[in-house]
């Protein structure tokens, strides 16, 4: 991978982990509630789930790249398609609008465990379906090495650590910022540009061949 692909990379899961979900509701609950130390069994519950979808997924991608290579291409078409329209849904639809109504309806946000916060994520197939989208961009058309995995996964669990323990340490004034508009905005339509960038990248490479 070049120096390019890994600036994308990590921005790209960075972007990605900051879009308010269920596991960075839980952590600013958690964080704001309880405290920092209180979300990080629930943390490491996160990455270590977040490693074993990556693994599934670079699995996968590397297997259609060995043995079908206009699979493969097809792939990359399909994953570019669908980052680009998950960008577009984020420009649409902030998801920092919805913090503080999610916050506020929800009363069964708690302190959870490594196990509770692990089931969580595996549940998630939209985070499998993301890194099937993502990796066909990384790995080289001649297959990738057990490095290159465990470089990917080894990025990944670090940024999916900081994510969640960002958001579970600044809990209080993450809530406070989105409630502005121009910030909330901001970077909403900031991280919608990184997947429509990631997205264009990928098809393009994919028509170019």
């Amino acid at each position: 991978m070049t120096a390019q692909q890994w600036a994308t990379y990590v921005i790209t899961v960075l972007a990605a982990g900051l879009i308010p979900g269920p596991t960075t509701m839980l952590a600013l609950a958690t964080g704001a509630r309880h405290g920092v130390t209180q979300a990080l069994p629930a943390a490491a519950g996160n990455v270590v789930a977040s490693i074993l979808q990556a693994i599934l997924a670079f699995a996968l991608v590397d297997a259609v790249i060995d043995t079908y290579d206009g699979v493969f291409r097809v792939m990359l078409l399909l994953g570019g398609a669908y980052l680009i329209w998950l960008g577009i849904g984020l420009a649409r639809h902030n998801p920092f609008h919805a913090i503080e109504v999610t916050l506020g309806q929800t009363t069964t946000l708690r302190a959870r465990g490594f196990v509770d916060m692990f089931v969580i994520t595996m549940l998630n197939p939209k985070a499998i379906l993301f890194f099937v989208a993502l990796f066909p961009r990384l790995i080289p058309q001649d297959g990738g090495s057990p490095l290159l995995g465990l470089a990917l996964t080894g990025t990944l669990a670090a940024v999916a650590a900081v994510v969640f323990l960002l958001y579970a340490s600044l809990g209080t004034a993450i809530r406070v910022l989105v409630r502005i508009p121009i910030v909330s905005v901001g970077i909403g339509l900031a991280l919608a540009a990184v997947f429509v960038v990631m997205g264009g990248l990928s098809v393009y490479q994919a028509i170019s061949g």
